[in-house]
Protein backbone atom coordinates (compact mmCIF):
# COMPACT_ATOMS: atom_id res chain seq x y z
CA UNK A 1 0.00 0.00 0.00
CA UNK A 2 2.87 2.60 0.98
CA UNK A 3 4.73 1.87 -2.22
CA UNK A 4 1.22 2.56 -4.16
CA UNK A 5 1.01 5.80 -2.50
CA UNK A 6 4.41 6.50 -3.09
CA UNK A 7 4.35 5.41 -6.52
CA UNK A 8 1.03 7.78 -6.94
CA UNK A 9 2.95 10.98 -5.46
CA UNK A 10 5.61 10.49 -7.67
CA UNK A 11 3.71 10.33 -10.58
CA UNK A 12 1.69 13.70 -9.38
CA UNK A 13 5.36 15.09 -8.69
CA UNK A 14 6.32 14.51 -12.41
CA UNK A 15 3.45 15.95 -13.60
CA UNK A 16 3.10 19.07 -11.65
CA UNK A 17 6.79 19.29 -13.24
CA UNK A 18 5.75 18.83 -16.46
CA UNK A 19 2.84 21.23 -16.41
CA UNK A 20 5.41 23.95 -14.91
CA UNK A 21 7.56 23.71 -18.00
CA UNK A 22 4.67 23.56 -20.20
CA UNK A 23 3.30 26.49 -18.75
CA UNK A 24 6.84 28.41 -18.58
CA UNK A 25 7.05 27.54 -22.65
CA UNK A 26 3.83 28.64 -23.11
CA UNK A 27 4.43 32.44 -21.60
CA UNK A 28 7.88 32.69 -23.34
CA UNK A 29 6.17 32.03 -26.57
CA UNK A 30 3.49 34.66 -25.85
CA UNK A 31 0.54 31.31 -26.90
CA UNK A 32 -3.09 31.19 -25.64
CA UNK A 33 -4.32 27.55 -25.09
CA UNK A 34 -8.15 26.86 -24.47
CA UNK A 35 -11.00 24.91 -24.91
CA UNK A 36 -14.76 25.62 -25.96
CA UNK A 37 -18.03 23.97 -25.64
CA UNK A 38 -20.00 23.18 -28.60
CA UNK A 39 -21.23 26.18 -28.08
CA UNK A 40 -18.18 27.78 -28.62
CA UNK A 41 -18.01 29.07 -25.02
CA UNK A 42 -14.84 28.87 -23.44
CA UNK A 43 -14.85 26.44 -20.63
CA UNK A 44 -11.02 26.71 -20.12
CA UNK A 45 -7.98 29.00 -21.35
CA UNK A 46 -4.34 29.40 -20.28
CA UNK A 47 -2.77 32.72 -20.59
CA UNK A 48 -5.61 35.03 -22.06
CA UNK A 49 -4.88 37.67 -24.48
CA UNK A 50 -3.71 40.88 -23.46
CA UNK A 51 -6.24 42.93 -22.09
CA UNK A 52 -8.24 40.13 -21.00
CA UNK A 53 -8.22 37.75 -17.74
CA UNK A 54 -8.84 34.23 -17.33
CA UNK A 55 -12.76 35.77 -15.80
CA UNK A 56 -13.72 37.88 -18.32
CA UNK A 57 -13.24 35.15 -21.30
CA UNK A 58 -14.35 31.62 -19.45
CA UNK A 59 -18.60 31.46 -20.56
CA UNK A 60 -18.10 33.92 -23.30
CA UNK A 61 -17.70 33.88 -27.05
CA UNK A 62 -15.30 35.57 -29.40
CA UNK A 63 -18.66 37.19 -30.83
CA UNK A 64 -19.14 38.84 -27.68
CA UNK A 65 -15.13 39.39 -26.53
CA UNK A 66 -13.36 40.31 -30.50
CA UNK A 67 -14.17 42.97 -32.48
CA UNK A 68 -17.07 41.52 -35.24
CA UNK A 69 -14.51 40.97 -38.07
CA UNK A 70 -12.01 38.95 -36.24
CA UNK A 71 -14.89 37.11 -34.18
CA UNK A 72 -16.54 36.38 -37.30
CA UNK A 73 -13.73 34.95 -39.04
CA UNK A 74 -13.04 32.71 -36.10
CA UNK A 75 -16.86 31.53 -35.11
CA UNK A 76 -16.86 30.51 -38.77
CA UNK A 77 -13.53 28.63 -38.58
CA UNK A 78 -14.39 27.02 -35.17
CA UNK A 79 -17.87 26.28 -36.62
CA UNK A 80 -16.25 24.42 -39.47
CA UNK A 81 -14.00 21.83 -36.62
CA UNK A 82 -17.26 20.90 -35.08
CA UNK A 83 -18.91 20.01 -38.06
CA UNK A 84 -16.65 17.94 -40.06
CA UNK A 85 -14.05 17.52 -37.25
CA UNK A 86 -11.30 18.81 -39.38
CA UNK A 87 -8.52 20.84 -37.38
CA UNK A 88 -7.93 24.29 -39.07
CA UNK A 89 -5.18 27.40 -38.40
CA UNK A 90 -5.37 30.70 -39.45
CA UNK A 91 -3.89 33.84 -39.00
CA UNK A 92 -6.14 36.54 -37.19
CA UNK A 93 -5.41 40.47 -37.09
CA UNK A 94 -6.97 42.67 -33.75
CA UNK A 95 -6.87 46.06 -33.82
CA UNK A 96 -6.61 47.56 -30.45
CA UNK A 97 -6.32 51.15 -30.27
CA UNK A 98 -3.52 51.96 -32.82
CA UNK A 99 -1.86 49.17 -32.84
CA UNK A 100 -3.02 45.62 -34.82
CA UNK A 101 -2.03 42.57 -32.98
CA UNK A 102 -1.20 39.15 -35.65
CA UNK A 103 -1.92 35.63 -34.30
CA UNK A 104 -1.65 32.43 -35.42
CA UNK A 105 -4.77 30.16 -34.38
CA UNK A 106 -4.81 26.32 -34.33
CA UNK A 107 -8.10 24.62 -33.65
CA UNK A 108 -9.66 21.16 -33.34
CA UNK A 109 -12.17 18.94 -32.27
CA UNK A 110 -12.34 17.34 -28.68
CA UNK A 111 -14.74 13.91 -28.72
CA UNK A 112 -15.82 11.91 -25.69
CA UNK A 113 -14.91 8.54 -25.44
CA UNK A 114 -17.63 7.65 -28.31
CA UNK A 115 -16.17 9.79 -30.62
CA UNK A 116 -18.39 12.41 -30.87
CA UNK A 117 -17.30 15.86 -30.98
CA UNK A 118 -18.16 17.53 -27.49
CA UNK A 119 -16.10 20.71 -28.14
CA UNK A 120 -12.88 22.03 -29.30
CA UNK A 121 -9.58 23.03 -28.16
CA UNK A 122 -6.70 24.99 -29.21
CA UNK A 123 -4.35 27.49 -29.16
CA UNK A 124 -3.31 31.01 -29.95
CA UNK A 125 0.27 32.12 -31.04
CA UNK A 126 1.31 35.64 -30.67
CA UNK A 127 3.14 36.32 -34.00
CA UNK A 128 3.32 40.14 -33.89
CA UNK A 129 6.38 40.90 -34.03
CA UNK A 130 7.48 38.22 -36.27
CA UNK A 131 5.13 39.32 -38.49
CA UNK A 132 6.15 43.42 -38.06
CA UNK A 133 10.01 41.84 -39.42
CA UNK A 134 8.73 40.06 -42.13
CA UNK A 135 7.32 43.56 -43.14
CA UNK A 136 10.19 45.56 -42.20
CA UNK A 137 12.44 43.03 -44.12
CA UNK A 138 9.80 43.80 -47.50
CA UNK A 139 10.17 47.14 -47.14
CA UNK A 140 13.90 47.27 -47.07
CA UNK A 141 14.25 44.63 -50.22
CA UNK A 142 11.99 47.21 -51.51
CA UNK A 143 14.03 50.36 -51.06
CA UNK A 144 17.30 48.02 -52.28
CA UNK A 145 15.43 47.00 -55.29
CA UNK A 146 14.39 50.37 -56.09
CA UNK A 147 18.15 51.56 -55.02
CA UNK A 148 19.61 49.42 -57.57
CA UNK A 149 16.90 50.42 -60.17
CA UNK A 150 17.55 54.30 -59.93
CA UNK A 151 21.40 53.73 -60.16
CA UNK A 152 21.86 50.86 -61.98
CA UNK A 153 23.13 48.64 -59.92
CA UNK A 154 22.60 44.99 -59.43
CA UNK A 155 24.04 42.41 -57.67
CA UNK A 156 24.31 38.11 -56.60
CA UNK A 157 25.92 35.55 -54.60
CA UNK A 158 27.13 32.39 -54.75
CA UNK A 159 26.58 30.06 -51.80
CA UNK A 160 29.44 27.34 -52.73
CA UNK A 161 28.18 24.64 -50.55
CA UNK A 162 24.86 24.32 -51.90
CA UNK A 163 25.89 25.32 -55.58
CA UNK A 164 23.19 28.40 -55.32
CA UNK A 165 22.93 31.37 -57.09
CA UNK A 166 21.17 34.59 -56.37
CA UNK A 167 20.81 37.04 -58.63
CA UNK A 168 18.94 40.93 -57.80
CA UNK A 169 16.32 41.71 -59.98
CA UNK A 170 18.42 44.78 -61.49
CA UNK A 171 20.67 42.28 -62.57
CA UNK A 172 18.49 40.26 -64.30
CA UNK A 173 17.27 43.51 -65.97
CA UNK A 174 20.96 44.79 -67.00
CA UNK A 175 21.99 41.39 -68.71
CA UNK A 176 18.44 40.85 -70.15
CA UNK A 177 17.36 37.93 -68.74
CA UNK A 178 13.96 36.99 -67.43
CA UNK A 179 13.83 36.39 -63.60
CA UNK A 180 11.42 33.56 -64.33
CA UNK A 181 14.42 31.48 -65.78
CA UNK A 182 16.25 31.84 -62.29
CA UNK A 183 19.67 32.77 -62.02
CA UNK A 184 21.76 30.80 -63.77
CA UNK A 185 24.66 28.41 -62.07
CA UNK A 186 28.39 29.60 -61.48
CA UNK A 187 28.96 27.47 -64.19
CA UNK A 188 26.66 29.39 -66.39
CA UNK A 189 28.47 32.26 -66.13
CA UNK A 190 30.62 32.20 -68.89
CA UNK A 191 27.79 33.03 -71.24
CA UNK A 192 27.84 36.70 -69.70
CA UNK A 193 31.81 37.38 -70.07
CA UNK A 194 34.76 36.98 -73.04
CA UNK A 195 36.23 33.27 -72.50
CA UNK A 196 39.46 35.02 -70.99
CA UNK A 197 38.02 37.14 -69.31
CA UNK A 198 35.65 34.81 -67.42
CA UNK A 199 38.98 32.49 -66.78
CA UNK A 200 40.09 35.51 -64.32
CA UNK A 201 36.72 35.58 -62.43
CA UNK A 202 36.54 31.98 -61.99
CA UNK A 203 40.61 31.88 -60.82
CA UNK A 204 39.63 34.78 -58.36
CA UNK A 205 36.98 33.34 -56.85
CA UNK A 206 38.54 30.09 -56.38
CA UNK A 207 41.26 32.10 -54.59
CA UNK A 208 38.71 33.91 -52.29
CA UNK A 209 36.88 30.96 -51.64
CA UNK A 210 40.06 28.87 -50.81
CA UNK A 211 42.31 31.76 -49.08
CA UNK A 212 39.80 34.55 -48.06
CA UNK A 213 40.67 36.94 -50.51
CA UNK A 214 38.69 39.58 -51.83
CA UNK A 215 39.72 40.42 -55.31
CA UNK A 216 38.86 43.74 -58.27
CA UNK A 217 39.51 42.92 -62.06
CA UNK A 218 38.20 43.89 -64.86
CA UNK A 219 35.84 42.18 -66.85
CA UNK A 220 34.16 42.50 -70.56
CA UNK A 221 30.55 41.91 -69.28
CA UNK A 222 28.16 40.37 -72.56
CA UNK A 223 24.48 41.36 -72.58
CA UNK A 224 21.66 39.22 -74.20
CA UNK A 225 21.63 41.58 -77.02
CA UNK A 226 25.53 40.72 -77.42
CA UNK A 227 26.47 44.58 -76.58
CA UNK A 228 29.68 44.05 -74.50
CA UNK A 229 30.78 46.25 -71.56
CA UNK A 230 34.05 47.02 -69.75
CA UNK A 231 33.25 46.38 -66.07
CA UNK A 232 35.02 46.23 -62.99
CA UNK A 233 34.23 42.95 -60.62
CA UNK A 234 34.67 43.17 -57.11
CA UNK A 235 34.17 40.08 -54.72
CA UNK A 236 35.08 39.20 -51.23
CA UNK A 237 33.86 35.90 -49.33
CA UNK A 238 31.44 35.80 -46.52
CA UNK A 239 31.83 33.46 -43.53
CA UNK A 240 28.57 32.35 -42.75
CA UNK A 241 26.11 29.52 -41.51
CA UNK A 242 23.08 27.48 -43.41
CA UNK A 243 21.08 24.23 -42.39
CA UNK A 244 20.83 20.94 -44.30
CA UNK A 245 19.72 17.91 -42.87
CA UNK A 246 18.58 19.29 -39.95
CA UNK A 247 22.32 20.25 -39.05
CA UNK A 248 24.73 23.11 -38.88
CA UNK A 249 27.41 23.31 -41.10
CA UNK A 250 30.14 26.40 -41.79
CA UNK A 251 30.20 27.47 -45.46
CA UNK A 252 31.39 30.03 -47.60
CA UNK A 253 29.93 32.20 -50.38
CA UNK A 254 31.21 34.68 -52.89
CA UNK A 255 29.65 37.59 -53.33
CA UNK A 256 30.94 39.05 -57.00
CA UNK A 257 30.22 42.77 -57.77
CA UNK A 258 30.66 44.45 -61.41
CA UNK A 259 30.33 47.89 -62.27
CA UNK A 260 31.23 50.18 -65.20
CA UNK A 261 33.77 52.49 -65.00
CA UNK A 262 35.43 52.63 -67.79
CA UNK A 263 35.37 55.79 -69.53
CA UNK A 264 34.85 54.56 -73.09
CA UNK A 265 31.33 52.38 -71.88
CA UNK A 266 28.84 54.84 -73.14
CA UNK A 267 25.74 53.24 -71.46
CA UNK A 268 24.87 54.10 -68.06
CA UNK A 269 27.54 52.66 -65.60
CA UNK A 270 26.81 49.12 -63.32
CA UNK A 271 27.88 48.70 -60.38
CA UNK A 272 27.49 45.36 -58.80
CA UNK A 273 28.32 45.70 -55.18
CA UNK A 274 27.07 43.33 -52.44
CA UNK A 275 25.07 44.62 -50.45
CA UNK A 276 24.29 46.91 -52.65
CA UNK A 277 23.10 50.34 -51.27
CA UNK A 278 24.48 52.97 -53.49
CA UNK A 279 26.66 53.41 -56.73
CA UNK A 280 30.34 53.97 -55.77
Amino acid sequence: MRRHLNRLVDSHNRLRISEERLRVGLRAANTTVFAQDTNLRYVWIYQAQPGYSTEQVIGHTDAELLPIEPANRVTELKRQVLEDGIKRHAEISIDSGDQTFVYELFVEPLRDKTGVINGLTGASLDITERKQGEEELRHKQAMLARTEGIAHIGSWEWYVATDTVKWSEELFRIFQRDPADGAPSFAEHNKFYQPEDFDRLKNAVKLAISDGTPYEIELRAIRNDGETRVCLARGYPERGRTTQSSSSSDHWKTSPTASGLKKRCTKPNIDLNLPCIAAT
